[in-house]
């Protein structure tokens, strides 16, 4: 069976098992999940992609390349890296959540998800893959609303925005299939605006809050850290695809505008908030805007753009276990920590996973952001400037809100924003 399918075909049967058997039960749902999504990760890093006819006699699945109804499947070392990834962040994930719960659709989703995830990645033409981002929206809604009825606003924005991204890089896809070189400006214009609300740069940022107020921590990551190195790999495959586009500079100033004005509004509103969650908003929108700019820098920018989402996930995810271990000792697990010491550890890890996520020195973060602050600044001093004042804001928020003393307790609610939701 070719490499293709595998990441396509192999979360399916074990989501459905999962959902149908066990997510009423956190503990083992989270370790099948993790085991599944290892076994599938193993499996993924073991396919030869030569696609030569002496691989397929000794692997079940051989071959880079699939093709279905005129269109193909193509599973390149790059991409075949990046998968390796998403799998391995998300079975860490899933293990997490059999220590703190993350509601019952958590794992059957975020494993069912990967399917259309892989399937936007490597399916030619591009314009497919917009459709399975949506697919993989759809999918990731529930884990939002974490299996609560009433609670709706946050998982309609983001289902909201990635519905928003598909028309415009369906157009954009047709225009470029069909070969209308005189609207070449257009495209670049509909591929920057489809890119834009994927990874949720401003102005289409509206859900970041609410995701991180109203979901459980442990989705945030799940969604703000592997869904957004499926996007920024799209467009790098786009790109590399289609080299005219960046040429243009419609494309890229759309990029550095969106990305610069994300990581001042942020830096601006992070001095202002106390409270975890907010923060930890900010913080990301922050972090969104460094890979924005890293990102439109092209090829120079794809070290740094990789080196920033990987550290995101790691930061996010020690800052959210941080809020966990802050919670009232009533709602969390027992046995790992004493109820005295849990507020205590819980500050001082949700201190280091922010500082990462800002991008102080001697943190998780700090190579990232450093290598966007080089990148941006060989091609503009405006650009790293911008990203030197917006990281240091950063930091000075978190510090900040630590002298103050954050706030004791955060309701599961927000009050909308003027310019963040």
């Amino acid at each position: 069976m070719p490499g293709p399918l595998l990441p396509i075909l192999g979360p399916l049967l074990p989501a459905l098992l999962i959902f149908l058997g066990l997510r009423r039960w956190p503990i083992a749902a989270g370790i099948s999940g993790f085991l599944s999504t290892l076994l599938l990760r193993f499996i993924l890093a073991a396919v030869p992609l030569d696609g030569s006819p002496g691989a397929g006699s000794e692997h079940l699945f051989a071959g880079n390349e699939f093709h279905f109804l005129g269109r193909a499947l193509l599973l390149t070392e790059p991409l075949h890296s990046i998968m390796l990834l998403i799998f391995t962040g998300a079975a860490l994930l899933f293990l997490l959540s059999a220590l703190w719960p993350q509601g019952p659709d958590f794992v059957p989703a975020g494993l069912a998800a990967l399917s259309p995830l892989s399937f936007a990645l490597q399916v030619e033409p591009f314009t497919f893959g917009a459709l399975g981002f949506l697919f993989t929206a759809a999918l990731v809604a529930p884990m939002i609303q974490s299996g609560r009825a009433m609670v709706t606003h946050t998982a309609f924005r983001y289902l909201s925005m990635l519905a928003l991204s598909v028309p415009p890089l369906l157009v954009a896809g047709w225009m470029l299939d069909s070969q209308q070189l005189a609207l070449v400006g257009a495209v670049r214009q509909l591929l920057a605006l489809g890119l834009l609300l994927l990874l949720a740069g401003f102005p289409f940022h509206l859900w970041i809050r609410p995701l991180l107020a109203e979901a459980r921590p442990l989705v945030a990551v799940y969604v703000l850290a592997l869904l957004h190195l499926a996007v920024v790999t799209f467009g790098w495959q786009l790109l590399a695809r289609y080299p005219t586009i960046e040429q243009g500079g419609q494309f890229n100033a759309l990029l550095v505008w969106s990305g610069g004005a994300s990581a001042l509004l942020a830096a601006f509103l992070a001095l202002g908030s106390l409270r975890p969650r907010r923060l930890l908003a900010y913080l990301i929108l922050a972090d969104v805007g460094a890979a924005i700019l890293a990102f439109s820098a092209g090829t120079p920018g794809v070290g740094a753009t990789t080196a920033i989402l990987v550290a995101r996930f790691a930061s996010l995810t020690v800052a959210c276990a941080g809020v966990m271990l802050w919670q009232p000792a009533a709602t969390l697990p027992k046995g790992i920590l004493s109820s005295v010491n849990r507020p205590r550890w819980g500050r001082a890890i949700f201190l280091f996973g922010a500082l990462s996520l800002a991008g102080a020195p001697l943190t998780l973060g700090f190579a990232g952001r450093w290598a966007a602050v080089s990148v941006s600044g060989e091609r503009s001093f405006v650009l790293g400037l911008v990203l030197i004042v917006a990281t240091a804001g950063a930091i000075m928020a978190v510090i900040r809100a630590a002298l103050s003393g954050y706030a004791e307790a955060e309701p599961n609610t927000q009050e909308p924003h003027p310019l963040f939701g």
